[in-house]
């Protein structure tokens, strides 16, 4: 795999051959602060627009910030406009915390992130092999 970005807050990943980009949350997100959270979503809908893959494996197991209303509809509106047209796939792995789980699961229910093939998880392995099944 290919390293695309990482930061104190998130890596990004990219396997062209499985046409799949992995964002995963770092532990450092619990210092991330609104805007932190922005640049690093504008560095993934750039990554996405740059090499296209079909598959999104983002793994939030180490997740600590929650995504307040105001920064989900700015996801749904700047974000996920970006990515649809490459992204056919979307398989979540959750963090445990339930604050953050329910942010997350509220920011793909906005109107377009809904439109997703989307699948939550527990775990990697899991969401790997629905994404690549």
């Amino acid at each position: 795999m290919q390293t695309l970005h990482k930061s104190e807050f998130y890596e990004i990943l990219f396997d062209k051959n499985k046409s799949l980009i992995v964002h995963k949350a770092l532990e450092g997100t619990s210092e991330m602060s609104d805007e932190n959270f922005k640049k690093e979503m504008v560095s993934f809908a750039e990554a996405c627009d740059k090499y296209k893959p079909t598959k999104d494996l983002v793994n939030l197991v180490d997740m600590r910030y929650s995504i307040v209303p105001e920064v989900q509809e700015w996801v749904n509106t700047e974000v996920f406009p970006t990515i649809m047209s490459t992204i056919r796939q979307m398989a979540l792995v959750m963090p445990s915390s339930i604050f953050e789980s329910v942010a997350i699961e509220q920011t793909m229910e906005e109107e377009i992130g809904k439109n997703f093939n989307q699948k939550y998880f527990d775990n990697e392995k899991k969401a790997l092999e629905w994404l690549m099944n």
